[in-house]
C-alpha cells in the first residue's frame, strides 16, 4: 500500500529503497557484514516492485546503509527487529532527469 501511495502522490520523483539492519552480526547464509544484507533487503523490495511493473527501474536508486543508521536502541532485542527495516524515501529529484 506504501508503494502505491509514493506512486500517487510522487510519480516522477527518484525513489529510494534503503535497506537497514540492526547490529547484530551476520550469521549464516550469503552475506559477509550487515552492509551486503541490507543491499540484498533492499533489492528484495526493488525486484518487487519493478517486477509488479508498479515503477520504472529508472525511478529507483537502491541504497544499504547496514547498522550504520539505527532509530531505536540496539540493547534490546525490541529494538533490534525495528532497527532492521527497509525505508522507501522520496527524493527531490525526477526520474525524467535522472542520468
Amino acid at each position: 500500500r506504501a508503494a502505491e501511495e509514493i506512486k500517487r502522490t510522487y510519480p516522477q520523483q527518484v525513489i529510494g529503497i534503503e535497506g537497514h539492519t540492526s547490529s547484530d552480526p551476520v550469521a549464516g547464509g550469503s552475506w559477509q557484514n550487515n552492509h551486503q544484507l541490507s543491499i540484498a533487503e533492499a533489492l528484495a523490495v526493488y525486484d518487487v516492485l519493478v517486477s509488479q511493473g508498479r515503477y520504472s527501474p529508472a525511478q529507483f536508486v537502491v541504497v544499504g546503509h547496514g547498522a550504520a543508521h539505527p532509530v531505536f536502541s540496539n540493547a534490546t532485542p525490541a529494538g533490534k527487529r525495528r532497527n532492521a527495516r527497509v525505508e522507501l524515501v522520496v527524493y527531490p529529484e525526477t526520474a525524467a532527469n535522472k542520468q
